[in-house]
């Protein structure tokens, strides 16, 4: 038989065989269990190099006059009470304590603590919900409306592992590190939100094993324009940055009418149902703090660890992957913790 052409290799009994198995998540295991360097990354799996074209670093700190702000979170894992709580201890500015947890385990250890230690903590509060939606389901159905309308600026962070994929197990590290670059350095961020009126996202930069995102909505584009159409926003442009990892620093009017939306738990599906219409929710949500935020014509700046860049090529990275790993790469982005 002449094969002339892919579409007709893809008919043959060895071309249905090549793309059920490029199709589904046995290449994983392979890779790790072939490819994988002891205790890192997938040794065919890179790190992509970025430099930003323009950085500062960050710069002198003055007393700041008061301002309500809120830190959120949502705790999966166990072991990262002691991360969360130490990061917490870096905090040098009043603020609120708002976290949920779907673990009546780790719900009970939050009621535990004793936060006397944290020295300007106005708040807290703490709350046991359903695990649905990940990190972003919680926030807006528990807290949204209130964030909304009680705080002028919000952190929020969660227990983040992706356990799922070697190459990205290390992507939580490098969101703290940026996200609480160091000790007594959370007035840096508040200080730009203050300089600069249509500030309205900070976040870290793509990690570093993420590569090339063809597309910034990983599949879930026509769920995003649904929801921005249907909240009176304009259907998403082509290319656009957002907090990959869902850790960001936030002006709360840059997000207000996401936080302010209808959530509701059915509105998300649980981590067993990945075959329920809602399952991406937490995904499209991700996208749309950034798009959103676009949109009400706010800007975004990009934390570094040791400054600040508005530089958002990091978005267009040279692609150092084979379409093999492009492909399992964006697979195991989609379905990331």
């Amino acid at each position: 038989m002449e094969i002339r052409s892919p579409r007709e290799f893809r008919k043959t009994r060895i071309g249905y065989l090549w793309n059920g198995l490029h199709e589904s998540s046995i290449y994983i295991d392979l890779i790790r269990q072939f490819f994988s360097k002891p205790g890192g990354a997938p040794a065919l799996i890179r790190k992509v190099k970025w430099r930003p074209s323009n950085w500062r670093t960050t710069s002198t700190l003055e007393e700041l006059s008061p301002f309500p702000l809120v830190i959120t979170g949502h705790i999966y894992y166990h072991d990262f009470l002691p991360i969360f709580l130490e990061l917490l201890s870096c905090v040098d500015l009043p603020f609120d304590l708002m976290i949920t947890t779907s673990e009546p385990e780790i719900y009970d250890g939050l009621l535990a603590l004793d936060l006397k230690y944290l020295a300007y903590l106005n708040k807290s509060e703490f709350r046991l919900v359903p695990n649905r939606g990940r990190n972003f389901g919680p926030l807006l159905v528990e807290f949204g409306a209130e964030i909304a309308q009680k705080y002028e600026y919000m952190l929020h962070l969660h227990s983040k592992k992706s356990l799922h994929t070697a190459a990205l197990r290390g992507w939580g590290d490098y969101l703290y590190a940026r996200i609480f670059p160091g000790t007594k350095s959370i007035k840096s961020f508040i200080k730009e939100f203050r300089e600069r009126e249509n500030l309205g996202l900070i976040f870290p930069p793509y990690f570093e094993y993420l590569g090339y995102l063809r597309d910034p909505w990983g599949g879930n584009r026509d769920a995003g324009d649904m929801w921005l159409t249907m909240n009176n926003f304009e259907k998403s442009s082509e290319d656009f940055t957002f907090p990959a990892g869902g850790m960001f620093w936030a002006k709360v009017a840059a997000i207000k009418p996401l936080l302010n939306a209808d959530w509701g738990y059915d509105n998300f599906s649980n981590e067993e149902s990945a075959d329920d219409v809602n399952f991406k929710t937490a995904y499209v949500v991700e996208r749309l703090i950034g798009v959103v935020s676009d949109q009400l014509g706010y800007e975004k700046l990009y934390s570094l660890g040791h400054g600040f860049t508005e530089d958002d090529s990091f978005k267009n990275r040279s692609r150092i992957f084979s379409r093999f790993f492009d492909r399992l790469l964006i697979r195991n982005i989609r379905s990331c913790d």
